[in-house]
């Protein structure tokens, strides 16, 4: 397939930069000719402007490449790009399809998505990126509830970093640094935060004494890959569980390397517990946290948090589904 070749045109410095670095430029075989903040600097820039499309909020376009103000054409079947209104859906639809990975922003009405070969999955939903986490950006960004009434499982932090998330049965959980969980009010915001309706597509019982480093090789074996975004549940006895949290973060914001220094850790032994998250692919850079990221529960909810490490004991059941993407929301005035 031939690369798509896009120009993305958004007022706001921080989205534009999301849509530019952690979504458009990540998705393989895409490349971004020019980012601008309005559509008359598109065009002072690139009169003779030649793009497949070009992702904006104000204009309706559906090009074949060679694209200008005042031309009207029709849509490409391979390469179809539309936007409609304001609060119009904005949709990357065929030029996609087939890719291992495809990412959605939505930011405050509008959002960028795209068909996938996976069909009927769902696509992880998500507030914030851990690329604008690890700005350090910690100030929540939207209310949890704006994505957590029909989830199964996530994770996630607070705002200002106060406390771990973890979204286990469609009940938002908050283990602040005493490692208790705590069920939270909706109404609360989050800089980022993952969860997706979980329906498991493949499982399998783990050998005992499996450390949680050798899971995500486990993981990509069951669902034979290596890309995309793969949700992930673990339930059952850990010969031996460590936990975390960390305490909430004071403006100017440390990074996020220095923040995670001043964590408190949660041994706790052999222990009934469920662990949930993400495993992200490297086409999904930037969107969670690299590699396969875990928060957890124990089965009496007394104890909880972001998982450092743990052993697997007799007959853990491993539960995973490989999404369709992630659908990025984001506010926007």
């Amino acid at each position: 397939m031939e690369d798509l070749r896009l120009v993305v045109v958004e007022d706001e410095p921080l989205f534009r930069d999301l849509l530019v670095g952690a979504i458009v430029s990540r998705i393989p075989g895409t490349t971004v000719v020019g980012s601008f903040a309005t559509g008359e600097e598109c065009l002072a820039a690139m009169p003779n402007i030649e793009a497949d499309g070009l992702p904006t909020q104000n204009e309706r376009v559906e090009c074949e490449p060679g694209w200008a103000r005042g031309h009207e054409c029709s849509p490409r079947k391979q390469n179809e790009v539309h936007v409609k209104s304001t609060k119009a859906t904005v949709k990357v639809i065929a030029a996609f399809v087939g890719l291992a990975f495809v990412a959605t922003i939505s930011v405050g009405p509008v959002s960028v998505q795209a068909d996938t070969s996976r069909a009927g999955a769902p696509f992880v939903q998500q507030i914030g990126t851990y690329d604008y986490l690890a700005g350090p950006n910690y100030q929540g960004l939207l209310p949890i509830k704006e994505i957590s009434e029909s989830a199964d499982i996530g994770l996630g932090t607070f705002n200002n970093l106060d406390g771990e998330m973890v979204v286990l049965d469609g009940t938002v959980y908050r283990v602040g640094t005493d490692g208790v969980p705590k069920k939270v009010s909706t109404k609360r915001l989050t800089p980022f935060m993952q969860v997706v309706d979980f329906d498991p597509k493949a499982s399998m019982r783990v050998a005992p004494n499996t450390a949680c480093s050798a899971l995500p090789e486990i993981v990509d074996t069951l669902v034979k890959s290596t890309q995309g975004i793969v949700s992930v549940k673990l339930s059952g006895v850990f010969y031996d569980l460590e936990l975390r949290s960390v305490p909430a973060q004071l403006v100017p914001f440390p990074s996020l390397m220095d923040a995670v220094g001043s964590q408190v850790k949660f041994p706790l032994g052999r222990i009934n517990a469920t662990l949930v998250g993400f495993r992200q692919g490297p086409d999904a850079k930037g969107l969670g946290a690299p590699g396969l990221h875990l928060h957890g529960l124990s089965k009496s909810k007394a104890s909880g948090g972001h998982v450092l490490s743990c052993v697997t004991g007799p007959r853990v059941l491993l539960e995973v589904q490989q999404t369709s993407g992630a659908s990025v929301h984001m506010p926007h005035d």
